[in-house]
């Protein structure tokens, strides 16, 4: 049996553009309560970032939002943002679900002023 290589490039060439195709973003915005110590925050901040260690969790972003002098634009409410990628709609559920992500949820909900905001989108 000959194999068309030409052929098995272009396969695997739209294999790739279609898996780039699923992957989901998805965004929290964290409001946190004015009177955090810096270990609290330090707390709050690695709590985020152990959520990457969820198998569906291909990427994860954790950020202080910074002050850019654009308060009329900027979403000031909030102080951090949590970024994390996907390959479908399928594993963000599976995220939502996972025990690990419910027990985080509970450790950083009292440093919170009020509970989060997402924005989801997928990448063209």
């Amino acid at each position: 049996m000959k194999l068309d290589l030409e052929k098995v490039t272009l396969e695997l060439e739209h294999l790739i553009v279609e898996e780039r195709k699923d992957k989901l973003i998805h965004q929290v915005y964290f409001s946190l309560k004015s009177n955090l110590e810096s270990d609290e925050l330090d707390q709050f901040m690695e709590g985020l970032k152990k959520l990457g260690t969820i198998e569906v969790v291909k990427d994860i972003l954790v950020e202080k939002r910074e002050n850019v002098g654009d308060e009329a634009r900027a979403l000031i409410e909030f102080d951090i943002m949590m970024q994390l990628t996907f390959d479908n709609q399928t594993a963000l559920k599976q995220y939502a679900k996972n025990n690990f992500h419910a027990t985080i949820k509970r450790e950083i909900g009292g440093f919170l002023t009020k509970p989060p905001m997402t924005f989801d989108y997928v990448v063209d």
